[in-house]
């Protein structure tokens, strides 16, 4: 037969890896955990698979990351739509929104599925995290001097500018910290983490690897082991014909990983 060449990974690959890897953590903390019982009496092979499907959960950082960079990048592209102008009808007001009610909607089933509590302020869903990134990245991206600014006083412009993007940049990492967003084990912070990532693939986009180099150092956060999820990313198709700027498909993923929540949130039950 005629084998086929592995071309890259686009999107919706992409996004099906990140679901997967995301289903490893609450597979951990929602039916393996509670099957063991009290934690002092468990195996240590029970406690090797818990451990071991929370690691691999943190893989999913760089490819949700990834995935958010290159959403905003393609909305920036100019388009002809002039109905797109409109502020209620702009693709990112509209992933803005999506974002939004994910978040909200999915917390519920996720301190559930995480803790057996129906509230739990110890740890909050990562889709907190894709939502406070966006907010920051499309402010760092309003954070322009004007051209007449510039020529006015160059250097004062300059500085300003970067205090401000850095004041940004650590607005974001002190919600993400005061949030606890995607706290695991109470001490891998996977929101804080996400934002490194985010930022990284939004100014390094066109350096591959510088940027992969980068990203792998950021891992350190996580201990390195969320930077394993960048194979992934490295291996992306460069010609992606799954229209990255569709906002619906990823709000595709969004109910499929709100749906996924619910049903280990279910599984949660019977424990």
């Amino acid at each position: 037969g005629i084998k086929r060449r592995f071309k890259g990974f686009d999107s919706l690959h992409l996004r099906i890896i990140a679901v997967g890897l995301l289903a490893c953590g609450m597979l951990s903390s929602s039916v393996v955990v509670p099957s063991m019982g009290s934690l002092s009496n468990a195996s240590v092979g029970g406690l090797t698979v818990a451990l071991v499907l929370e690691a691999i959960s943190w893989c999913s950082l760089p490819v949700l990351a990834w995935l958010l960079v290159a959403w905003l990048m393609a909305v920036d592209t100019p388009s002809d739509n002039a109905a797109t102008t409109t502020l209620f009808r702009a693709p990112k007001m509209r992933g803005f929104l999506a974002l939004a009610i994910t978040s909200v909607v999915a917390e519920i089933p996720y301190d559930f599925a995480n803790s057996g509590k129906l509230w739990d302020f110890d740890s909050q869903n990562p889709a907190f995290a894709l939502l406070i990134a966006m907010v920051v990245l499309i402010a760092l991206d309003l954070l322009h001097p004007e051209p007449g600014q510039l020529q006015r006083n160059l250097r004062a412009a300059k500085v300003r500018f970067v205090v401000l993007r850095i004041l940004v940049v650590l607005a974001g990492i002190a919600w993400m910290m005061l949030l606890n967003v995607d706290l695991r084990l109470g001490i891998m912070r996977g929101g804080v983490l996400f934002l490194l990532y985010c930022l990284v693939f939004r100014y390094l986009a066109h350096h591959e690897n510088t940027m992969m180099l980068t990203a792998t150092l950021a891992g350190l956060v996580g201990f390195m082991i969320p930077s394993l999820g960048l194979l992934a990313v490295h291996l992306r198709t460069t010609n992606d014909n799954d229209d990255t700027s569709q906002s619906w498909r990823y709000e595709g993923l969004m109910v499929a990983y709100v749906v996924m929540l619910i049903v280990f949130a279910m599984l949660r039950l019977l424990h």
